[in-house]
């Protein structure tokens, strides 16, 4: 198990999402807030490049291009990884940015692929 929001669970999530398939123009950077956990807020930051992960690491983006925020709460209790397009309908996640291209990047987070990695990433984190 890895400690969620540290350098090892930032690390471990890189790897769970390393082999997504190519999805070209899914394309941006990406700030997420977690916010009510232990340290109050916590930020990482994630780099989508035609759809895979290529970088994940803890701390801001100041070039990200959108900027997600979330209750600490709501990604505890998410047992198969918090899914932030369903979390923006539901008014549980909040996106500061062009909502266009979160749009854009639907067919990235919302593939089996990404939803698998979420699910293995939840179950070796501990919340």
């Amino acid at each position: 198990m890895t400690t969620y929001l540290t350098d090892d669970w930032a690390a471990a999530a890189e790897a769970a999402f390393a082999d997504l398939p190519s999805v070209p123009g899914a394309t941006a950077r990406l700030v997420h807030l977690i916010g009510g956990g232990p340290a109050k807020e916590t930020r990482y930051h994630q780099v989508l490049t035609d759809g895979q992960v290529t970088e994940l690491a803890m701390g801001d983006d100041p070039a990200a291009d959108l900027s997600v925020a979330v209750a600490y709460k709501d990604v505890a209790a998410a047992a198969d990884g918090f899914d932030v397009p369903v979390g923006f309908m539901q008014g549980r996640a909040k996106v500061v940015g062009s909502t266009g291209l979160l749009m854009q990047l639907l067919p990235v987070l919302e593939s089996p692929e990404y939803r698998a990695a979420l699910a293995t990433l939840a179950a070796q984190t501990d919340y």
